[in-house]
């Protein structure tokens, strides 16, 4: 992907690939509707800014989608999962670094990856809603660090951190954040 591509999987439509990666500005990947799977075997890589420094390419699974990959980096992204049976899940690392990328996981989108890694600047992951759900399995690792970033548990969302998982907010950083439970409503359990 370069310039304004899109690659969408609908309606029960299953794709298997090696590695995908979308750099420059205004590419999307879209994967909706129960049935539709996209499975990687390399890495996932978003990167990318717009003139103004914002994150500009764009990564939505939603309504019963699947993705499926083994490893993944995001430089540069927006990332959304929305939907009872939406997942995005890894078998390898994640890195969310750079500046301004968002995560937003709500409405029962679920998230599973074997590592996770937060640097940069800027950056905020969103989990919302019952169903809602970051699992790190057991002798994983989890690291919350960079500067002025934030991962958010609110009205029922649940962040489960395996037994033995490494377990790091702040990490070197300054200015980072987790929240569990906010925005005043239905607390939010952490698990470990």
């Amino acid at each position: 992907y370069q310039v304004n591509s899109r690659l969408t999987i609908t309606n029960g439509g299953r794709v298997f690939a090696g590695q995908l990666w979308q750099g420059t500005t205004g590419n999307v990947v879209t994967v909706t509707g129960p049935g539709s799977y996209l499975r990687l075997t390399a890495d996932f890589a978003l990167s990318g800014y717009n003139t103004d420094g914002r994150a500009s390419n764009a990564l939505w699974i939603s309504d019963g989608g699947v993705l499926n990959g083994a490893g993944a980096s995001f430089a540069g992204g927006q990332v959304t999962i929305t939907g009872a049976g939406s997942a995005f899940s890894n078998a390898g690392a994640v890195s969310v670094g750079g500046n301004y990328n968002s995560v937003l996981v709500d409405a029962g989108g679920k998230i599973t990856f074997n590592s996770l890694t937060v640097s940069g600047s800027s950056n905020t992951l969103t989990f919302s809603g019952p169903g809602g759900l970051l699992r790190v399995p057991a002798a994983a690792t989890f690291s919350l660090g960079g500067f002025a970033n934030s991962m958010t548990f609110s009205n029922g969302a649940a962040l489960d951190i395996g037994y033995g998982s490494g377990f790091s907010v702040g990490n070197g950083g300054t200015n980072n954040s987790l929240n569990i439970g906010g925005l005043g409503r239905k607390s939010t359990r952490l698990n470990s």
